[in-house]
């Protein structure tokens, strides 16, 4: 299907924007706003399983919630060439 560049302007969606197929993969080149009324949030799925969620709560916190039972929440930093936790 290739790449569908929208062009400048403020393109507006009713129901979203839906990126699907083998290698589903969205590209942005810019910012990214993300708005909401109440908290806010990307959420993360495999198989439709949440399994993690970064927000925002109503106390304007940054929440990074594991959503999957008895899991970490890992930091990978790269240190001169060697990727550490």
């Amino acid at each position: 299907m290739g790449i569908k560049n929208f062009g400048t302007g403020t393109p507006k969606f009713n129901e979203g924007i839906i990126v699907s197929g083998s290698l589903p993969q969205l590209y942005v080149s810019g910012n990214i706003n993300i708005n909401a009324n109440v908290e806010p949030g990307i959420q993360f799925q495999i198989g439709n399983e949440d399994r993690s969620k970064l927000s925002v709560n109503t106390s304007n916190n940054l929440v990074i919630h594991n959503q999957y039972i008895n899991k970490h929440i890992v930091f990978k930093v790269n240190d001169q060439g060697n990727t550490r936790e």
